[in-house]
């Protein structure tokens, strides 16, 4: 078992700009020394200055600390945090924060608050960040892990009985009916060629405060100059210690990408990613294909799904790319010629996309002998792009 000690929760990764504007982060004058993130208040817009009715009718917040557990090592720290965050929060305007410090953040409490009272009171229209400072713990169990957030009164040795496990955190989330659900996190990366559909070779990344006191307290030297943060953070600051020559053309790329996306719209650039996934989903199920995922936890920009008995992996994927032009991956690890990997990301999730694919896996299929109804692929994601 892998234990980790102080972490604040990661589940979703969700950044809004609506609220933090960090401009200050880019560019020759930027500064990322912790004296400069201890003063996020300079950078953050006032509450005064932004009209939140304008995007929510209402905000929420759900604040979590803990430094006094009943069975597990006391935390110096979480409950600090907790508080200013929520200051912040008041500051910033949120309409509704409920605070669970120390004895209060008990499992029963805060599933109460989670799981019953969001559910009935917030609205479509609202959006709710959740914030948890306290012990997180992963488990191992047959090759497969699990995570959980300890509660106050959580056993430090019966985590399925006595945590809140990610998996509920995830029905939790399902149950709110929020316009956005926000789960704070200490790190955060992504890739600029997945669904940004920008040329790869940049990873835009950030750190809240306590990633980076963990940076600074490193005793041991980094083993890989290109992933040494430390010397990273001042490659981007005021020092410039040379670490690497950025790639501007990248920059510039990437930039064009922001605009892109600015001009569509976050929310129709979800939307449109989310209807071409169900087509594809309703086109695949037509012809017996499976998803890997559990039902309701699939992604919509990356389809796993299981290779039909009988259906020969590499053949069925070569096939496709020689002769249509289209590639799909392969799967990893103990997926590798077991499942299929489906991209619809960016600017390459479209409907005519997805019907081409779905045409040509057929023939793909037909020609390995795999028994199916002729067309059912295509009626099936057509029914479903009308509704």
């Amino acid at each position: 078992m892998k234990k980790m000690n102080y972490n604040y929760i990661i589940i979703l990764v969700i950044i809004s700009f609506l609220v933090l504007p960090f401009g200050r982060l880019c560019g020759e004058e930027a500064e990322t020394d912790i004296k400069q993130l201890n003063e996020v208040d300079d950078l953050a817009v006032p509450a005064d200055d932004v009209n939140h009715t304008m995007f929510y009718n209402k905000s929420w917040a759900v604040v979590i600390g803990i430094n006094k557990y009943e069975k597990w090592p006391g935390l110096e720290y979480a409950v600090n945090d907790a508080t200013s965050v929520k200051k912040r929060l008041e500051k910033l305007g949120f309409d509704e924060i409920i605070s669970l410090m120390d004895r209060e953040a008990t499992k029963n409490n805060i599933t109460r608050v989670l799981g019953d009272r969001l559910p009935r009171q917030v609205q479509k229209g609202d959006r709710v960040l959740i914030f948890f400072a306290g012990h997180g713990q992963t488990e191992d169990i047959g090759g497969r892990q699990y995570g959980y957030i300890i509660p106050v009164d959580g056993d430090i040795r019966d985590y399925y009985s006595s945590a809140i496990s990610m998996a509920q955190v995830r029905e939790f989330s399902k149950r709110i009916p929020a316009k956005h659900i926000y789960y704070v996190i200490d790190a955060c990366y992504s890739g600029t060629q997945k669904c940004l559909s920008c040329p790869p070779g940049l990873a835009p990344v950030t750190f809240n405060e306590t990633a980076v006191k963990k940076i600074e307290a490193r005793k041991t030297q980094v083993n890989s100059w290109y992933l040494d943060l430390s010397m990273i953070r001042q490659y981007w600051g005021s020092e410039r210690l040379y670490h690497h020559t950025a790639p501007i053309n990248m920059n510039y790329a990437l930039l064009e990408a922001l605009k892109i996306v600015k001009e569509e719209g976050l929310e129709n650039r979800w939307t449109r990613h989310l209807r071409n996934h169900k087509i594809l989903h309703a086109g695949l199920e037509a012809i017996g294909i499976k998803y890997v995922a559990q039902a309701g936890y699939e992604l919509p920009m990356l389809n796993a799904v299981a290779v039909p008995d009988g259906v020969d992996d590499a053949t069925a994927r070569n096939q496709l790319l020689s002769e249509f032009g289209i590639e799909i991956g392969g799967g990893l690890g103990e997926f590798k010629g077991k499942a299929w990997r489906i991209g619809l990301m960016g600017a390459a999730s479209t409907e005519s996309n997805v019907m081409l694919f779905l045409s040509a896996l057929e023939k793909c299929l037909t020609a390995q002998g795999y028994k199916f109804d002729t067309g059912a692929s295509i009626a099936a994601a057509v029914a479903e792009s009308l509704k």
